[in-house]
């Protein structure tokens, strides 16, 4: 049941950040100037992957329904269309930018809750809000059309940008800091480990000479340039973005942080409540398939489920989609979790 505080502050909209935490939920639009009716980002458009799946698979009706990577609020939307008379929709979003537009399209809805956090804290906004145990969570763990086509921070090898790579830029080191500081080994290490490139010591090589050649690689065009030196032209379209791939991945620490988010989001769960997984390579579905290694957890898809071919025509970055479900059975400890897909995620030795 909703708490009478929740009710009061349902229709708002919230940022939080990890300093804010700990003394309660700060309006968004009173921080850093946000002006929350703002239509700059209204034509920004992000197609949700496999939406029947999600919404059936969650079980969408009645309780709290949370969308732990709402992005731009494609699946929020359906969910909330689902929802029952005494159910409630909970959107987090950590990247600023994205939850801007988020909030925009969500914020002034009934019965719905737009957060700026990370979904490591979920149990603790929950908390915050006097809201029950989920009933049904969902990861769509995808990169969003937003961060390739709108961000600037150079998640894409086809636009010209700087290589920020960080999905929440006011956080962590951006990704031209490692390009241009680590070593050969340390690089090829990115590359093979979270690109699964088989050639990675062989590109992180051209980087380190690129730079000593040309200066700081700042910028995804110089990136590319380094890369083409030991690639062959025909080869570049599938080698480039398993470099990004990696780059981003190493510096967003994206791996660690959906293992650890996975483990929390399960540990919050109300028993009986399903965890709804949508993966797009082999690093992540790995670990998400981890978790049927989990004691009280019910593995509700034998295998992953894959889009259909119609949606794949319309939507083609949902062609590598994988989606996973469980439920959970019983109370089960955050670490219990962790432990049985912590060694699922690769790691690097920088050496330092």
């Amino acid at each position: 049941m909703i708490s009478d505080f929740a009710i009061k502050i349902k229709q708002n909209v919230f940022r939080c950040l990890p300093a804010s935490l700990g003394i309660g939920i700060i309006p968004a639009r009173f921080r850093e100037g946000i002006e929350m009716n703002s239509i700059e980002h209204q034509n920004v458009v992000h197609i949700p992957v496999m939406v029947n799946e999600v919404i059936e698979l969650l079980d969408v009706g009645n309780g709290l329904f949370v969308d732990a990577t709402a992005g731009l609020g494609g699946h929020s939307r359906a969910i909330l269309e689902h929802l029952g008379e005494n159910g409630y929709l909970l959107a987090l979003e950590k990247d600023p930018e994205s939850f801007r537009i988020l909030a925009e399209r969500l914020g002034d809805r009934p019965k719905v809750f737009v957060v700026q956090a990370d979904y490591i804290e979920l149990c603790h906004v929950v908390e915050k809000l006097g809201l029950s145990r989920p009933s049904g969570i969902l990861f769509d763990l995808g990169i969003s059309s937003f961060h390739i086509e709108h961000s600037g921070r150079g998640f894409s090898y086809r636009r010209d940008e700087v290589l920020d790579m960080r999905f929440d830029p006011t956080n962590g080191v951006p990704a031209w800091h490692w390009i241009n500081t680590l070593k050969i080994k340390e690089l090829g290490q990115i590359l093979e480990k979270f690109g699964e490139l088989r050639n990675g010591l062989k590109i992180a090589r051209s980087i380190v000479e690129f730079r000593q050649t040309h200066g700081k690689i700042m910028r995804t065009s110089e990136l590319n340039e380094a890369v083409s030196k030991v690639v062959a032209t025909r080869r570049l379209s599938d080698v480039l973005p398993r470099v990004y791939q990696a780059f981003r991945i190493f510096v967003n620490k994206e791996l660690e942080h959906v293992a650890h988010g996975l483990a929390h989001a399960l540990a919050c769960l109300e028993v009986g409540g399903r965890l709804v997984v949508i993966s797009y390579h082999s690093l992540e579905d790995r670990i998400v398939k981890g978790i049927k290694k989990v004691r009280g957890v019910e593995t509700l898809t034998k295998k992953p489920l894959r889009p259909s071919e119609q949606e794949v025509r319309r939507n083609r970055r949902a062609r590598s989609a994988k989606l996973r479900a469980y439920r959970k059975l019983e109370a089960v400890d955050e670490k219990d979790i962790y432990d049985c897909i912590a060694d699922r995620v690769p790691s690097v030795d920088l050496g330092r």
